[in-house]
């Protein structure tokens, strides 16, 4: 495979939308890069095509190791239940 073929996936293929119910979204995701300066909400990920909103959420979200300190309290008490 040519190192600059693009293999990442498009949204509607991974239900890309509005962030999940437990705090999971691409803002905590292994695979999201935030952008540069003041709009860090929109960056890229690693396996989905486009512009991705860091509140967004789609199936092939893992969570990053750090990700509890950015979930808010709410967050927190649903994962424990």
């Amino acid at each position: 495979m040519d190192a600059y073929t693009d293999t990442r996936v498009t949204k509607a293929s991974v239900n890309y939308g509005p962030g999940m119910v437990d705090g999971d979204r691409c803002g905590i995701c292994t695979h999201y890069c935030a952008g540069p300066g003041p709009r860090k909400d929109y960056g890229r990920c690693e396996l989905v095509l486009g512009t991705i909103y860091a509140k967004a959420w789609c199936r092939l979200f893992e969570e990053r190791p750090d990700a509890a300190d950015q979930k808010g309290p709410q967050d927190q008490k649903r994962d424990a239940a």
